[in-house]
């Protein structure tokens, strides 16, 4: 994940601190970056997307 990537997540959990981010089957590397960036407990990380992510 580049850092402009990292940086609209933070920019949307700043602006809507109540909005849930889902991440659907991402990269080791992804979760790397979110893990030491600090910000891993602020997003959801799910094998699979499903109908209530859809909706």
């Amino acid at each position: 994940m580049a850092s402009a990537g990292l940086r609209i997540l933070i920019f949307a959990k700043q602006k809507q601190p109540d909005l849930k981010i889902y991440i659907v089957k991402p990269q080791e590397a992804i979760v790397d970056t979110l893990q030491k960036t600090g910000f891993y407990q602020s997003v959801y990380i799910v094998d699979r997307e499903t109908e209530e992510l859809k909706g």
